[in-house]
């Protein structure tokens, strides 16, 4: 993909979805990832979210994002699978993992999970990510890289969300999903 060619995805997606980090585009948190998903697919399972295009968490940009809403009373989920383009895959042992801004607060449970995938069949080994049943995940209110270590090559990540115990709407700003930061 050429410069100019990714410069007008981007900033078309800007434009139609509303995604920006608040204060408009930011190429200061462009390139974000070393090892990324760009030109690859997404697939969501997000049943109170507005948006539909979650392609901005592979977008290799890390002022654009997608905003994650959780419903009020009970336990939520959220997924988002990132996929490599075809024939891509990336090694065990990377810094993979999510930019991603969970809310202020005390939950009843809260966490971010991973899983990969290497062709459709799931390679997670062990536990990846953060999760607590009361309180609240570190870096709430502020942007944090949530990190973990793939231990076999995959091709695929599926960053979980859950937030429960909330009395109002939450709301979770997932920015990018990295192979490797």
């Amino acid at each position: 993909m050429t410069m100019w060619r990714m410069a007008a995805v981007v900033s078309c997606c800007s434009a139609i979805c509303g995604c920006s980090s608040g204060g408009g585009s930011s190429n200061e948190l462009a390139d974000y990832c070393l090892a990324h998903f760009l030109d690859g697919a997404t697939q969501a399972d997000c049943p109170d979210c507005v948006t539909q295009d979650y392609d901005v968490v592979i977008d290799d940009d890390g002022s654009t994002f997608v905003e994650m809403a959780f419903a009020p009373g009970g336990t939520g989920t959220a997924t988002v699978r990132a996929t490599a383009p075809f024939g891509t895959t990336f090694n065990s042992g990377s810094n993979a993992g999510a930019l991603a801004r969970f809310p202020n607060g005390a939950y009843e449970n809260i966490g971010i999970r991973f899983q990969t995938y290497l062709s459709g069949v799931n390679v997670t080994g062990g536990t990846n990510g953060e999760f607590t049943a009361t309180g609240n995940v570190s870096g709430n209110g502020s942007d944090k890289y949530y990190a973990f270590s793939p231990n076999s090559e995959f091709d695929a990540i599926e960053v979980i969300l859950n937030l429960g115990g909330n009395d109002e709407r939450a709301i979770v700003r997932l920015y990018e999903i990295c192979a490797d930061r």
